[in-house]
């Protein structure tokens, strides 16, 4: 059982290591969540976070992530020290292991990636009437 108010913004630094999905899903839970966005929320945080620990860039070992849910939409981004990458376009194919940003782009509202200076890939889901 959760201790105190649940909090609507979150920012975590993690170890790029393959505990740090599973740590980001923890961290979660001190956050005011939607239950019936959860499940999707928690497998997007998963796999950016996932995708930052294999793909990204971490001079200084850690994967950031920041949370921040409003009355209109949660934002999440995932931040490392890459240089970017281009979104694949969406009617491409997936290339390797490149389905988790299919996942993304079919369970977000809104998706994209800054790089500059790191690489902070995000996404954005609606609440509320649509």
């Amino acid at each position: 059982m959760r201790e105190g108010p649940a909090m609507t913004s979150l920012a975590l630094s993690l170890q790029a290591d393959p505990q740090a999905p599973a740590a980001a899903r923890r961290s979660l839970d001190a956050v005011l969540l939607p239950p019936e966005r959860r499940p999707d929320l928690l497998l997007l945080v998963s796999e950016l976070v996932t995708n930052s620990v294999k793909h990204g860039e971490h001079p200084d070992g850690m994967v950031g992530v920041r949370v921040n849910v409003s009355p209109e939409r949660i934002r999440v981004e995932v931040e490392d020290g890459g240089e970017g990458f281009q979104p694949p376009p969406p009617d491409s194919e997936p290339v390797g292991d490149g389905m988790g940003l299919r996942l993304v782009e079919a369970l977000a509202d809104r998706w994209g990636v800054t790089p500059s200076p790191e690489t902070v890939v995000w996404f954005e889901m609606d609440l509320g009437p649509v």
